[in-house]
């Protein structure tokens, strides 16, 4: 372990953890040690998000009943294809239950953590409740039906419904097998929608994992480098020992 990994860090209190605290834990403790106990934030290039940030303020305005096209008429040509797209599909026009809808969930680990999130969109067809990510700058993940990102907030969801601007009757018809998770992916002016199904019996699994995974975060006294690198563009990679380890 390297010399920065001092034992009076090594147990930190986890009061907020989000789907990124998850996929980092999985994918990499070392850097989750840098990023979320020692609180090494690196600056970021924000060009990187601007086509993914526009296009989401412009989903959000669309929610509200707002007209977009002063502000579509001064956006990049990606924005205005992007955007083009999205409103010539059913799914940007279904009805509305929350838009850029936060949550804050508890969930009881070795301690008590609240699961945080921001859902892009809750949008209601029929008697199905989607919960709509909108990918625009990244790809859907591979994997989508274990991904934390979908785990967390079909599980939020659930768990929240009760905080959603719903009729009691609504909300008592939220059940799992009522929800499904969708990522709209936008990508050279074609819509994919990518769905993933629910139901009771994977919400209490669900919950089994938050609670496993939080349990092992909370009770850390050591962050392993994985086997391989699975980020060649880490940040981390000049002082996580990867480099020197791959190399023994």
């Amino acid at each position: 372990m390297p010399e920065s990994l001092q034992p009076e860090t090594l147990h930190p209190s986890v009061e907020q953890v989000s789907s990124d605290h998850f996929k980092t834990w999985s994918r990499c403790r070392r850097k989750y040690y840098y990023q979320y106990v020692k609180r090494l934030q690196w600056p970021t290039d924000q060009s990187h998000f601007r086509l993914g940030k526009s296009v989401h303020k412009l989903l959000e305005f669309q929610s509200r009943g707002l007209d977009c096209t002063a502000l579509l008429s001064n956006a990049d040509p990606d924005i205005q294809a992007s955007w083009a797209a999205l409103i010539a599909h059913p799914v940007a026009h279904l009805s509305i239950v929350a838009s850029e809808w936060g949550f804050h969930v508890p969930i009881d680990g070795v301690r008590r953590a609240w699961l945080t999130g921001r859902v892009d969109r809750i949008a209601r067809d029929g008697e199905t409740f989607l919960i709509l990510d909108w990918k625009t700058g990244t790809g859907v993940p591979k994997l989508p039906e274990v991904d934390w990102q979908t785990v967390l907030y079909l599980f939020a969801v659930v768990e929240s419904a009760a905080q959603l601007p719903l009729a009691p009757e609504a909300v008592e018809a939220m059940r799992p097998e009522a929800l499904r998770f969708v990522y709209v992916e936008v990508k050279d002016g074609q819509v994919r929608e990518v769905p993933v199904s629910y139901d009771t019996a994977q919400h209490h699994l669900n919950r089994e994992r938050i609670v496993e995974t939080l349990g092992e975060i909370q009770q850390a006294t050591e962050y392993a480098l994985p086997a391989k690198c699975p980020d060649p563009f880490c940040p981390y990679r000049a002082i996580c020992g990867i480099e020197a380890a791959s190399l023994a």
